[in-house]
């Protein structure tokens, strides 16, 4: 066997050209910038905070259901822009059906708007409560 026989192919590039024609030299650099972060601490949801999770926010819920937040599990590594939820999946009037962990896109939760009670006056608060004892003498 002779050197000619083991001659190795040229890599692409070797050249200076490479698969689309033009030298690695011609063409202009790639900008390299820092990732952002994928949520602020502010953006992810807190404890007690009531969501809809969507197929937007993970694929694994085809059906939207709704979410109260127990905590949001950071000492998991998760993939750039995903974060572990655990917590209450809700029923329509807001009763705990069921505890979960879900692994979801924080920046796609819909936050629900909770029910706030009605408001009451000064003298419906006032029927409500106890009247004060009156304090012995010595």
């Amino acid at each position: 066997m002779t050197d000619a026989n083991l001659s190795v192919p040229a890599r692409a590039g070797a050249t200076g050209v490479g698969r689309r024609g033009a030298s690695a030299a011609a063409r202009p650099a790639r900008r390299r910038t820092r990732p952002r972060p994928y949520a602020v601490v502010s953006d992810l949801p807190s404890p007690g905070d009531v969501v809809r999770v969507t197929r937007r926010a993970s694929v694994q819920f085809h059906e939207p259901i709704t979410f109260r937040v127990i905590k949001v599990l950071t000492e998991y590594q998760t993939y750039f822009g995903w974060v572990w939820l655990r917590g209450y999946q809700l029923d329509d009037e807001g009763a705990a059906v069921a505890t979960r962990e879900i692994f979801v896109r924080p920046a796609e939760l819909v936050p629900v708007q909770r029910r706030s009670p009605p408001p009451t006056t000064r003298a419906q608060r006032h029927r409500n409560m106890p009247r004060p004892r009156p304090r012995p003498k010595p």
